[in-house]
């Protein structure tokens, strides 16, 4: 994890002293920030490469649970740490972010606010998926994954619109 990085450890990593480091870096808080800006940029790629390709929403999901599977250590720091503030569980869901998803999630009432909740109540799941698989190596097969996501996205629309 990102505890584990430090000046000396980087610096013999790349074969240098730790000079060069801190001649890029004012200091190590510095270099962190940038590491979690540039894996956020990379998880951002890993999400965007299935966009398209059906429905937005499973696929996104399952990206963010193949993102868990193969990125254990990344997913750990970007979804497990301290680096994530938020106030409450409505903060996750930015209309603008997510429009793409929203979009594919047919409210009967057309309501923007319905759509949010489900999606909200939905990536709850998705995550809690998704950090199992990260923290402890839950190796669940792709159709599993896939078949569960789709339960659970009927199941949570059932509930939330039960007179549709």
């Amino acid at each position: 994890g990102m505890e584990a990085i430090n000046a000396r450890a980087l610096a013999r990593k790349l074969g240098c002293s730790t000079k060069p480091i801190f001649s890029v870096f004012a200091n190590m808080e510095a270099l962190k920030d940038e590491l979690i800006a540039y894996i956020n940029r990379y998880f951002g790629a890993c999400l965007a490469q299935d966009e398209g390709e059906g429905d937005a929403f499973l696929q996104t999901g399952l990206a963010y649970i193949d993102f868990a599977k193969q990125e254990r250590q990344l997913f750990k720091i970007l979804f497990l740490s301290d680096n994530i503030q938020i106030d409450s569980f409505t903060e996750l869901v930015h209309p603008k972010e997510h429009a793409f998803i929203l979009k594919d999630i047919q409210s009967p009432d057309g309501g923007e606010e319905g759509r949010q909740a489900l999606f909200m109540n939905i990536w709850l799941y998705v995550h809690g998926m998704a950090t199992m698989i990260a923290a402890n190596g839950l190796a669940l097969p792709d159709e599993e994954v896939r078949h569960m996501m789709k339960n659970v996205f009927h199941a949570f629309y059932a509930f939330m619109f039960p007179h549709t």
